[in-house]
């Protein structure tokens, strides 16, 4: 399960005291941020009214390099320099999200650089990738749209920090090569998340870009089982992918700006049909949930079991979203 297997039962208190320190660097660094006072003024897409205090994803980036430096240094060897690409990427990206909340920045400048650092990471993780190939194509697409992806889901209080939360666990649990790499960003997560469930302040781009850099571009270490990893991570995340894909694709042919800001994502219908922030938030952590546990009970190597997987999940979330959009209980 982990990364390095060698270490044995007797690793297990120090990977908790670093979880512990990860989880209180994280706490407090967020709790600076909000001192700190950068905020974010409402915008189209906002949820909020007020200005709110933003970059809370720093904490989540401190939080996440304080337990692998303790993994690595009093656990097991964890920094390589693959790791070490996937973390510059992430980190690069996280700086661009920082700088982006003080100086916006177009989303095109934004998609250029992303693509750029995504395809320097494939490069130098994915060994023997052809530029010319399929593969290499597939995968940028992927490194690149989950970003944004994941950048438009951190709309409600909570929302994205929980789906990111929950999807670490399930991958730390159910890959082996990354699992520990996928561990250190919960004790990061929570720490933020401690803050943000109380609508305090939000991660912003520094930690949206980060978080959905890494997510996916972890899954380059588990190259002998590429295809199968990038569709089990899609399983996993799959209520998230089907609200952004749906409303990308309904605003296509509406022919809307998928670009511009928008509320026009489920989630978002939801809160305005007076869901409040935290039932929306718990909805998609119980959907999510249910994609990890039964990612555990079906054959998910089975081309034909996980083809099926997605077609039964792509026909209940058609009608489950459009049941409590067409009638929405009582917030």
């Amino acid at each position: 399960m982990f990364l390095v297997t060698s270490t044995g039962f007797e690793s297990e208190l120090e990977v908790l005291f670093s979880l512990l320190g990860a989880g209180f660097v994280s706490f407090v660094v967020t709790h600076g941020m909000m001192m700190l006072n950068i905020l974010d003024h409402p915008k189209e897409r906002s949820s909020h009214v007020q200005p709110i205090p933003t970059s809370g994803g720093v904490a989540i980036i401190c939080g996440f390099l304080t337990f692998i430096t303790a993994y690595h240094f009093y656990v097991a060897p964890l920094i390589t320099p693959p790791v070490l690409w996937i973390l510059g990427g992430g980190m690069f990206l996280g700086l661009m999200g920082f700088v982006d909340e003080v100086v916006e920045i177009s989303f095109l400048k934004r998609l250029a650089v992303q693509l750029t650092v995504s395809a320097l990471v494939i490069i130098n993780v994915f060994p023997y990738v052809d530029l010319l190939s399929l593969k290499f194509i597939v995968l940028l697409i992927l490194l690149g749209g989950f970003v944004n992806a994941y950048n438009f889901f951190d709309g409600l209080n909570g929302l994205a920090g929980t789906a990111a939360l929950i999807v670490s666990l399930f991958a730390f649990l159910f890959f082996s090569t990354t699992s520990v790499l996928y561990l250190a960003l919960v004790p990061g997560l929570l720490g933020f998340l401690y803050w943000n469930y109380k609508g305090k302040i939000i991660q912003g781009d520094v930690g949206t870009f980060f978080t959905g850099f890494c997510l996916p571009s972890f899954l380059l270490l588990e190259f002998q089982d590429i295809s199968e990893s990038v569709l089990v991570m899609g399983y996993l995340f799959f209520p998230v992918l089907f609200d952004i894909s749906a409303t990308v694709a309904l605003r296509l042919l509406q022919r809307k700006s998928v670009t511009t800001p928008h509320k026009g994502f489920f989630f978002h219908q939801l809160n305005l049909k007076g869901w409040p922030h935290l039932k929306v938030t718990s909805l998609y952590a119980g959907l999510l949930v249910l994609q990890g546990f039964t990612a555990f009970i079906f054959n998910m190597r089975d081309p034909f079991t996980l083809g099926m997987l997605y077609l039964g999940c792509a026909l209940f979330y058609s009608t489950l979203f459009w049941f409590l959009l067409k009638y929405p209980a009582k917030p």
